[in-house]
């Protein structure tokens, strides 16, 4: 008696490590090539998507004539027996310009989240993918993402991409083969660009200056080190060597110029004589409020910012509820199959038409639990 208890046990036991084994198997299989599908679907429509802004912006005389009001930045090399290379930018300052063309290069320059933005090209490490705004799970899911708070693209200032290296297609996942020179080729709506590789360092997750402003202008490309796992960031660090695109204004440029616009409003008060006065009032219009352009047109301007690295890398905390409902969905789903199937009085010819007919709502509960924990643990 005793004996047959501790054999249930042990065979209880052992079911559980092998379907606890089957469900990490699944898991792994799922990040690796599961991910990659999504990320190639999302990057057929980022493709179409880019391809027709930048045929609508090569057509609006509006926003032509804005680029020209910009000075195009003068990138000049001076190779010598060193081979350091020396960039000398020139810009110019946006008073000519109009709230309605600043709110036009804002929209096309910082789309919002998620949107295509750019093209990446790296042949050296076989990149060649659409670049997004932002880098939340959400959008690194699609593709590499663009930190919103970094400069522009192809512009001056410290342009910052984020991209995984093991998951999600892995567009940074050859990120290491970049060396000393080798070319970044970067292709946006309103230009191109090429950058330069002029470092190679690994940082800490708390190191996040690397996307901050550093007094010149380049490109940084961050990952995730080692492979298969998020304890440390690799970056690469690239110069832009040549450009076509104009100087355009950061996002807290814009920002500011934006808040320093100001629009007359006429208000009526009475006073205690019972007397109408009319008097002026400068109001202040805020970056997140509507502002009007010159031409009368309403336009909403919101600004996104991220902080660090960014929850594409870090994973996403807010997902931990969602990963324990699924988890019990299907935890329940399974154990209700099993019991369904080994039901006493039924033959074998039952129980394999209930794991049969069980499976598909089974793997679909599986599909949305994997997706919900793949959000929650820290990308790489």
């Amino acid at each position: 008696m005793q004996s047959t208890k501790l054999d249930m046990i042990f065979r209880r036991t052992g079911l559980v490590l092998i379907s606890s084994g089957v469900l990490l198997f699944l898991f792994a299989i799922y990040q690796l090539f599961g991910t990659a599908l999504i990320t190639a679907q999302a990057q057929k429509g980022l493709e179409n998507d880019l391809y027709t802004v930048t045929e609508e912006l090569a057509s609006d005389e509006f926003i032509q004539s804005t680029f020209t009001k910009l000075e195009t930045i003068t990138v000049s090399e001076e190779v010598e027996r060193t081979e350091t290379v020396e960039t000398e930018v020139s810009s110019s300052p946006f008073d000519n310009l109009t709230a309605e063309e600043i709110s036009a290069l804002s929209n096309i320059v910082y789309k919002p989240q998620g949107e295509a933005i750019a093209q990446i090209i790296a042949p050296v490490m076989g990149l060649d993918s659409i670049v997004v705004s932002g880098t939340a799970v959400s959008d690194l899911r699609k593709g590499p993402g663009h930190y919103t708070d970094s400069a522009a693209l192809c512009s001056t200032g410290n342009a910052a991409i984020a991209g995984h290296r093991t998951t999600y297609g892995a567009p940074f996942g050859d990120i290491a083969t970049l060396k000393f020179g080798d070319e970044i080729r970067v292709n946006t709506p309103y230009g191109n660009c090429i950058y330069t590789v002029t470092e190679r360092f690994i940082v800490e997750p708390s190191d996040t200056w690397v996307v901050k402003d550093q007094g010149d202008n380049r490109l940084t490309l961050t990952s995730c080190h080692p492979k298969y796992s998020a304890a440390q960031r690799y970056i690469v660090v690239a110069k832009l060597t040549q450009t076509d695109v104009p100087y355009l204004p950061t996002q807290e440029e814009i920002n500011e110029l934006i808040a320093s616009t100001t629009e007359t409003a006429i208000v009526s008060e009475e006073v205690t004589t019972t007397e109408t006065v009319d008097r002026d009032v400068e109001v202040a219009t805020e970056v997140t409020e509507t502002f009007r352009g010159e031409a009368n047109t309403v336009i909403e301007k919101t600004n996104t910012e991220t902080e660090g690295f960014g929850e594409g890398l870090d994973g996403d905390d807010g997902q931990l509820l969602a990963v324990i409902l699924y988890g019990l969905v299907f935890f329940v789903l399974w154990y209700r199959i099993y019991r369904i199937a080994n039901s006493e009085n039924k033959g074998k010819k039952f129980k394999y038409i209930t794991y049969g007919v069980g499976t598909f709502p089974m793997l679909m509960a599986m599909g949305f639990w994997f997706y919900r924990v793949d959000l929650f643990l820290p990308s790489y």
